[in-house]
């Protein structure tokens, strides 16, 4: 049991190296955010079409409180991504 503990941590410092190297989990959480933002944006979208008896004032203030925190964590997923990219990330051994 040891051993494939042993091995399963190896393995996994291995992997997480890779990615870590390559930055692959700044552009995952990138990629993440913008295809929540196309479902939001989607949903809006959808939400002003099936209901058009809402006066456009209620339907702009759902809207907006729907895409006002989506904003705030487009900022900080930005945010993140270029400071991951400003900064070598070097796997020392």
């Amino acid at each position: 049991m040891d051993y494939f503990l042993c091995r399963l941590a190896f393995y996994g410092k291995s992997t997480w190296d890779f990615v870590d190297k390559r930055q692959i989990d700044a552009y995952a959480v990138s990629l993440l955010i913008l295809w929540g933002t196309v479902r939001v944006t989607d949903w809006a979208m959808g939400f002003v079409d099936a209901h058009p008896e809402v006066d456009g004032l209620k339907s702009a203030a759902v809207i907006a409180a729907v895409m006002t925190p989506l904003s705030a964590m487009q900022a900080a997923a930005l945010k993140f991504l270029f400071e991951a990219r400003s900064k070598t990330f070097e796997v020392k051994p």
